[in-house]
């Protein structure tokens, strides 16, 4: 299921157990993940939105607008800007509930530093090496189980 990125996600809109918001990437990253997660053993809605700065103002209306739901889990395409991605996180980590977001990232091969940096930054996880649907599929099944079968959800109301 594909959710628009234009107007917050209303509770009652979605249907779906969980809710992942895919933030930046280019097409084929995000056609990957679309195909990926149409797989998983869960029913997932999408919330695509490209641009960092975007995707948090979504997130901050979530917060701000009462009964609006913020997503289960962030998926983050990096591209190279380091920068917008730092930023991104800096503006979970101004709102409580927002820095309380699982966020994984999904990146080209990284060096040692980039990844202790994004780590620092506030990243949960980090995917590398994302080419095939094959292996997109079974690094996202596993992060979806994990964070939504292992891990318990609690929403605060």
């Amino acid at each position: 299921m594909m959710v628009s990125a234009a107007v917050p996600v209303h509770v009652e809109d979605v249907k779906s157990g969980i809710v992942v918001l895919l933030v930046g990437g280019v097409p084929e990253t995000d056609e990957l993940v679309r195909s990926a997660l149409a797989r998983a053993q869960s029913d997932v809605a999408i919330i695509a939105i490209h641009d960092e700065a975007e995707a948090l103002g979504y997130l901050h209306n979530c917060v701000s607008i009462s009964g609006r739901r913020l997503p289960d889990l962030v998926l983050m395409a990096v591209d190279g800007d380091v920068e917008s991605v730092r930023a991104f996180f800096s503006g979970l980590r101004e709102q409580t509930l927002l820095g309380s977001l699982p966020v994984c990232l999904l990146a080209p091969e990284l060096d040692v530093a980039q990844k202790r940096a994004f780590y620092r930054a506030g990243a949960n996880a980090i995917v590398e090496r994302i080419d095939t649907l094959d292996s997109v599929s079974e690094v996202l099944n596993t992060v979806v189980e994990f964070w939504f079968e292992m891990a318990q959800r609690a929403y605060i109301e």
